[in-house]
């Protein structure tokens, strides 16, 4: 795998309309490597949840907490990262290949993440395995 960044983007909120953009773009639905994938859709997108759905997402939850972590094939990229915070944010992430000068490729991204954005703050990372 070449050398990648995780970039993500912090929402002051989970609307469906944020997270269904999100996943229209980024996510590879055909195959999104997490088959609980569509049961987050139905809930905190559609709106349609039922028991099992919610079960299914209790699986990802920290225990005693309404936070989770969804790793997903990404369509473009090597993967989508959908967070859903305890304080009822949302941090919404990609891993993309930086594939020729990656330290300049996260200093540019650094620099960008201190511009703040209209719908939250935008943070970049190597990833702690990219190197391996």
């Amino acid at each position: 795998m070449p050398p990648c960044l995780d970039v993500y983007v912090w929402v002051p909120e989970r609307g469906p309309e944020v997270l269904g953009r999100f996943i229209e773009s980024y996510v590879n639905v055909d195959d999104p490597g997490d088959e609980r994938f569509h049961a987050f859709e139905r809930v905190y997108v559609l709106g349609i949840a039922n028991g099992a759905d919610n079960k299914a997402l209790d699986e990802l939850r920290l225990e005693g907490e309404d936070a989770f972590r969804l790793y997903l094939r990404a369509r473009d990229h090597y993967q989508a990262i959908i967070t859903i915070t305890r304080d009822g944010a949302t941090v919404l992430g990609l891993s993309v290949d930086a594939p020729d000068d990656l330290s300049e490729t996260l200093r540019q991204a650094n620099a960008a993440s201190r511009v703040p954005s209209h719908t939250g703050i935008c943070a970049a990372a190597q990833p702690q395995n990219a190197g391996a």
